[in-house]
């Protein structure tokens, strides 16, 4: 996470001590026209194009993490008021060169759909 918060500029600030603090947004997005081996500059300066100053959101910045390893980046969202994720969110995912976004969050396992009953044994 250094690295990426290094050469994209971004602030990486510890939590305050004594303090829980939520994981900050991450989203998860594919940006049409970026090589799979460009470098961590230029797939920041790709994600500071689409939050230009133009953009409806002023103060935010998506700061590069890292790439995935299906393709695409992991992204951090700097500057967004509790209650707009959805909203920034959805935007986002109606721009020019983006392919796909979705929100970074831990993946879970569940219980899976109930099957029924099957009897091993003589036939």
């Amino acid at each position: 996470m250094a690295l990426g918060a290094e050469v994209a500029g971004c602030d990486v600030a510890p939590p305050p001590s004594g303090h829980f603090q939520s994981r900050p947004l991450q989203l998860m997005i594919r940006l049409e026209g970026l090589a799979d081996d460009a470098a961590p500059l230029q797939r920041q300066q790709q994600l500071d194009r689409l939050i230009a100053d133009s953009s409806p959101w002023p103060g935010v910045r998506l700061c590069w993490l890292r790439p995935l390893a299906v393709g695409g980046e992991v992204v951090r969202v700097q500057g967004l008021a509790s209650g707009q994720q959805g909203a920034f969110v959805q935007w986002l995912a109606g721009q020019p060169g983006v392919a796909y976004v979705e929100v970074d969050g831990p993946m879970e396992v569940g219980p899976g759909p109930r099957l029924p009953g099957t009897r091993m044994g003589a036939g």
